[in-house]
């Protein structure tokens, strides 16, 4: 009744609220309670869960509040496997059980919402059993324990969990069952797993021209949290300091990663979200020295997109001409440069005034990016595409001007997944005014204040959404604002290093394939505990699974981070968990065994040094 009661109070604050939305402000806003009982872990997104409390108490001043701001999930998506067959005996009274997998590549979900599981077995004793599944960022979650239940079989029961919640769907899901009682004997028959979630809106990614600190938010709602940016260091050459910052896909992966067009008339590339050392990054000649940049898929053709610059000179007398000239050839040097009239826009003459910038974006839905340009309070932009050669500028919006901070960043992007494109002003005081259609002027504004995670001047910004090929924590660790001068070093600890603290009865096996020749392992007892003091921004724990092996729990500064589960049909080294959300200082690892055998070969420690 008390949540309920909450739920009617962010329903008044806003009625437009649909029960996603509400799961959604719940689920952000509860606070841990017991926050120190064991049972809270982080799931593969960051985000704490408990089996005994869910994500926590429920803050409902918190809730209500964020209510009134609240943007609308895009539409839920869903991805099902069909019935998987396993129809293989479970192991009597063996802690290891029996396994089976999913693999979900190229998945319409961006982040998770509901994971839904189908489960089949017979048994004459069901309260034998209990069923986890793991997730591909290593969360599990219960969906069953044993209990005193004498009933039999499982047919078609299902399941549903939200431990998942916001993880990235794709890798390898596994479902373990297992006999936790003697005598009884029964048999895993089938499973199906079906996924629920949302797909991506674009998002802004901000820059500060005058460092190179890059911040990729992750969200489109109002007051984000600072556990939605990723910032870091871009490491670009150094022509790129004071550049024009874009985003886009260079090489065709489906990822929008950092670009700049710098002083000298280079505009550079990189292919990675994170710090990129200078070398690393490719370099395409323009030549047309500060003008303004525009990227986008111009060419229906291209699986990547393409950068382009816009050329511009007085034509009398009708006013400033444009051009301009793009290539989707990324492979550096100096390629042969595309031409598009732009022709006269938005002219002093017809009372049009301020400086002119420039954005693309898919406007009509038809997967080809075109040219808007935008002085002051209006825009004009056109559906014609680059490669064709001409100009259409028919098109209009007046976005107004909705702050007086200063002139505005204009940017453009699909910020409601409705597969169009449209406009936005990004404003040096963290404020964001952007629309949601390209109408003329529906007179209606939708307002982030993203705050300053960079900086309150030389802030540029880009569209960009996060690929569900690396989860969005592909930089360094969330919120974290390293300098420029910052370098990421790998550092690699074997298990025996004398850094690498044992308690309990560890041995030491040698194997060819670990990293040094050899790795540790453990019976299972919980007394047996390795302690690993380090500094460092992430840590990777490097282990080995096999059908013998067991369950062991990470734990970071005395927090269950991840419970990982190395039981698999198949034998394989070099297996790693990674805990990549670290602030820079010194920490405290320990795995802590939970189950069965656990071998555990190596740590790979990232340490940020200047």
């Amino acid at each position: 009744p008390l949540v309920s009661g909450i739920v009617a109070l962010m329903l008044q604050a806003n009625p437009n609220l649909t029960w996603r939305d509400v799961q959604h402000i719940l689920i952000n806003t509860a606070e841990r309670n017991d926050p120190t009982n064991s049972s809270w872990l982080l799931n593969g997104a960051n985000r704490y869960y408990s089996h005994y409390y869910g994500f926590g108490r429920v803050d409902a001043t918190a809730a209500v509040s964020t209510a009134y701001s609240w943007t609308n999930m895009p539409p839920a998506v869903s991805q099902t496997s069909g019935t998987i067959n396993v129809n293989v005996a479970i192991p009597d009274n063996n802690p290891t059980g029996v396994s089976s997998t999913f693999n979900v590549s190229n998945s319409t979900i961006s982040r998770l919402e509901h994971v839904e599981v189908i489960f089949n077995s017979t048994h004459p004793y069901r309260g034998d059993l209990s069923v986890t599944l793991t997730s591909p960022r290593g969360t599990v979650s219960q969906l069953i324990g044993s209990r005193n239940d004498s009933g039999d079989n499982f047919v078609n029961w299902t399941f549903m969990s939200v431990h998942f919640w916001d993880e990235d769907p794709n890798g390898t899901w596994t479902i373990t069952v297992r006999d936790n009682a003697s005598q009884d004997l029964g048999t895993f028959g089938s499973w199906q797993i079906t996924l629920y979630g949302t797909q991506d809106t674009d998002t802004l990614a901000l820059f500060n021209t005058s460092n190179g600190q890059v911040s990729l938010l992750e969200t489109v709602q109002d007051l984000p949290a600072s556990t939605t940016y990723n910032t870091f260091a871009s490491g670009g050459p150094a022509p790129t300091i004071n550049g024009q910052w874009v985003m886009g896909d260079w090489n065709g992966d489906g990822i929008k990663t950092p670009g700049v067009y710098a002083s000298n008339g280079v505009f550079y590339t990189t292919n990675t979200l994170g710090t990129t050392p200078a070398a690393s990054w490719t370099g395409t000649w323009f030549g047309l020295f500060g003008r303004p940049a525009v990227v986008g898929r111009f060419s229906s053709g291209s699986a990547n997109d393409c950068l382009g610059v816009v050329d511009s000179g007085n034509f009398p007398p009708y006013g400033t001409a444009y051009a301009l000239y793009f290539t989707c050839n990324l492979a550096g040097g100096a390629p042969p440069l595309t031409f598009q009239w732009l022709s006269v826009l938005l002219p002093d003459s017809q009372g049009y005034t301020g400086a002119a910038q420039f954005a693309a974006g898919d406007f009509n839905s038809d997967g080809v990016d075109t040219i808007a340009i935008r002085r002051s309070a209006f825009i004009a932009f056109t559906n014609t595409p680059p490669t064709t050669l001409l100009s259409a500028f028919d098109l209009a919006q007046y976005i107004g001007t909705p702050s007086a901070n200063d002139y505005g960043y204009f940017v453009s992007g699909d910020w409601n997944r409705d597969g169009i494109d449209s406009f936005g002003l990004f404003y040096q005081n963290g404020y964001f005014y952007r629309r949601n259609d390209v109408l003329w002027n529906t007179g209606v504004h939708q307002v982030q204040r993203v705050g300053s995670p960079i900086g309150t001047s030389s802030i540029q910004v880009a569209s960009w959404r996060n690929g569900t090929a690396t989860g969005f924590n592909a930089g360094e660790a969330t919120g974290e604002t390293p300098t420029t001068s910052v370098n990421l070093v790998h550092r690699l600890i074997e298990s025996d290093d004398p850094l690498v603290i044992q308690s309990g009865q560890w041995s030491f096996q040698s194997a060819p394939s670990a990293s040094g020749g050899g790795y540790l392992y453990s019976n299972g007892s919980l007394e047996d505990v390795l302690t690993l003091e380090f500094e460092g921004t992430s840590l990777e724990v490097i282990y080995l699974q096999g059908p013998s092996l067991g369950t062991f729990t990470i734990v970071v500064d005395e927090v269950a981070v991840r419970t990982v589960i190395a039981t698999s049909s198949d034998s394989a080294f070099n297996v790693r968990s990674i805990i990549n959300y670290l602030e820079p200082g010194s920490h405290t690892l320990q795995i802590v065994p939970v189950r069965g055998v656990i071998a555990v070969d190596a740590f790979d420690v990232t340490v940020a040094t200047e």
